[in-house]
């Protein structure tokens, strides 16, 4: 939950400074509500194709929001971790997901996500560190105001982890 409203709040961050129209902004932030819920069902495999039938069956009262749930569900689905976004609203959900990379706080949900990890999967992740190493490598922003404003940061987090081999 605490991750979910930290992905909420910078996606809110995002949409304000690109000033997105009200549908735009809908979208995003539903997604960004529905993006993890699907670790209720599952463990870290499919969730977000779960979350995807949650936001689905959350909106299927109001008929007339098929182009919008289609428009959510891209945005929830382009947060896996195997896929690369297309469109901004997309860019904008993946780059609140991992906005933490940046950040001083990293160092901390690093911790609790290995925790978490180990708790759901029963698996002791004795290379983390190896693991989270080549994960900010791979990993981009894809905004401008990320790019611009959480480089520098991740840049810190990768030699503080670098540091720990």
């Amino acid at each position: 939950l605490d991750h979910t409203l930290k992905v909420v709040a910078h996606t809110t961050e995002l949409a304000l400074f690109y000033q997105l129209d009200e549908e735009t902004r809908f979208i995003v932030k539903t997604a960004a509500w529905f993006h993890d819920i699907g670790y209720l069902l599952k463990g870290p495999e499919g969730h977000e194709e779960a979350g995807v039938r949650i936001m689905e069956e959350f909106i299927l009262p109001h008929k007339n929001a098929s182009g919008l749930k289609t428009r959510i569900a891209q945005c929830i689905l382009a947060t896996k971790r195997i896929t690369y976004p297309v469109s901004f609203p997309e860019k904008i959900l993946c780059d609140a997901d991992t906005y933490h990379f940046g950040t001083p706080e990293f160092r901390e949900t690093d911790l609790l996500v290995k925790k978490e990890i180990e708790s759901l999967t029963g698996f002791k992740t004795v290379e983390w560190t190896r693991h989270t190493i080549t994960m900010l490598e791979k990993h981009q922003f894809y905004t401008g105001y990320c790019k611009d404003r959480l480089e520098t940061g991740k840049a810190e987090n990768l030699a503080w982890l670098r540091s720990l081999l």
